[in-house]
């Protein structure tokens, strides 16, 4: 049974001395960071009401406070669910244990991890907890366009995605029926709440049996945990991870520009086949889900979910930044050192006004051409000599002739400089460097 938004009333069943767990399975990028994070400031106020919400084992990070359970449910797959059992029951006798220390009633775990584990092993679970607790699920949903997107992007962040959206998309489409139909199959009853950033602690809290007021959900909603990234901001680090590869890097850049402007406002952009893609595939979890949420409508082909978006700036001081991060890398290190070499020592390109456009420019020839840098060779002599007459790319289109942020068929590397660009963190435009090089030299002339 599916419990909706407004039948919070929860059904525990079995023997009514057990004690409860009310268990938040997520998933992942549903506000679920948030909710730690107010679970986490209102323990005391919990545990006067008897609900006890273990801390997580690394304060601070807000990942979910069950990590030796989940670390149990997401071993390898060649470990059985016989040998899997009794790992499961001391875990979850010792938080009963605990639970009964505390005084308390209630045990609160919030995990986004739980719905990633596989039907079999959540079954496992579910039959482990039956003697030792009355169990409560409850879920966030979210739409999927939403959902999906800010999967990709915090794969960008955080894992060193470097493909565009759409074929990320086709790899991960299948995981967010995994997320909310396993979890559907497996237990009884569920609380869905639908995911919304003003109202979602407030639901929490209802679906929990707490008074949202004295809980000052309103308060904490308005904080921002773990905010995504800007489109521009994922089209800099898309690139930034294709060049390098390596996922620190971009994780430490994109904490940087969370840093310097945590309040800025992230959008998504809007494909029409991605739109249908989604439909397809996530169609039959959808229909379950709108029984109980009517309401969880994909955004509206072409538009922006957020029309008063606006790019966060990327100023020099954080370009900077960015160069110094990434000239750190090992794995990069050579292929910057390279280019600088090369654009240091090229031919002036007056030699070759006959034989190249006048807005070729080395610098984004050996960006949007990987192979090019990799084998060392002049850029502008290889243009004249192969890339022209295989139609190689060598500059940025405007964004007018860009139609989509989802479109990988333009160059590929950041957009142009204003001229004077601003301070970082005032008015908000792109303002980035139109040569790498001058950043390069800059670092060259630091580190000599």
């Amino acid at each position: 049974m599916i419990v909706d938004k407004t039948d919070r009333t929860t059904n525990i069943g079995g023997d009514a001395v057990q004690p409860k767990l009310v268990l938040h399975a997520g998933p992942g990028k549903t506000g679920t960071s948030a909710i730690q994070k107010w679970l986490t400031d209102s323990k005391d106020l919990l545990k006067n009401d008897g609900y006890d919400y273990p801390e997580p084992s690394v304060p601070g990070t807000f990942s979910g406070n069950a990590s030796e359970l989940i670390q149990i449910l997401l071993a390898p797959p060649d470990v059985s669910d016989v040998d899997m059992a009794p790992e499961l029951d001391k875990i979850l006798a010792s938080y009963r244990n605990d639970l009964a220390q505390s005084h308390c009633s209630t045990l609160i775990l919030s995990n986004e991890l739980f719905s990633s584990v596989n039907r079999n092993r959540l079954h496992l679970l579910k039959e482990r907890i039956a003697p030792l607790f009355a169990l409560d699920v409850i879920l966030v949903v979210r739409e999927p366009y939403g959902w999906l997107w800010s999967a990709w992007g915090q794969c960008v962040k955080r894992l060193g995605e470097a493909d565009p959206f759409i074929p990320f998309l086709e790899r991960a489409v299948g995981f967010y029926e995994q997320a909310y139909a396993t979890v559907l199959d497996i237990f009884d009853p569920v609380t869905l709440i639908p995911y919304s950033r003003d109202a979602l602690l407030f639901d929490m809290a209802k679906a929990m049996g707490l008074d949202p007021v004295l809980y000052q959900t309103e308060a904490a909603s308005v904080q921002t945990i773990n905010r995504s990234m800007t489109a521009d901001e994922l089209e800099i680090l898309r690139r930034i991870n294709r060049i390098n590869g390596n996922p620190s890097i971009s994780q430490r850049i994109s904490d940087y520009l969370i840093e310097q402007s945590p309040d800025a406002v992230t959008g998504m952009v809007i494909d029409p086949g991605a739109m249908a893609l989604i439909q397809k595939c996530c169609g039959p979890v959808l229909t379950r889900l709108r029984k109980s949420i009517p309401n969880l409508d994909m955004p509206r082909t072409g538009t922006i979910s957020d029309e008063n978006e606006r790019p966060i700036v990327i100023g020099l001081d954080a370009m900077e930044y960015i160069a110094t991060v990434i000239q750190s890398d090992d794995s990069v290190r050579h292929h910057l050192v390279r280019l600088h070499q090369m654009l240091s020592s090229e031919i002036p390109q007056s030699n070759y006004d006959d034989l190249i456009p006048p807005d070729f420019d080395p610098v984004i020839y050996l960006l949007l051409n990987q192979d090019v840098l990799n084998a060392g060779v002049d850029p502008t002599e290889h243009f004249i000599s192969y890339g022209k007459a295989h139609g190689r790319p060598y500059k940025r289109p405007r964004r007018a002739e860009a139609p989509s942020h989802l479109s990988d068929n333009g160059p590929d590397i950041m957009p142009e400089v204003t001229e004077n660009p601003p301070a970082f963190g005032g008015e908000r435009v792109i303002a980035l460097p139109e040569r790498w090089n001058e950043v390069m030299q800059h670092f060259a002339r630091r580190r000599s």
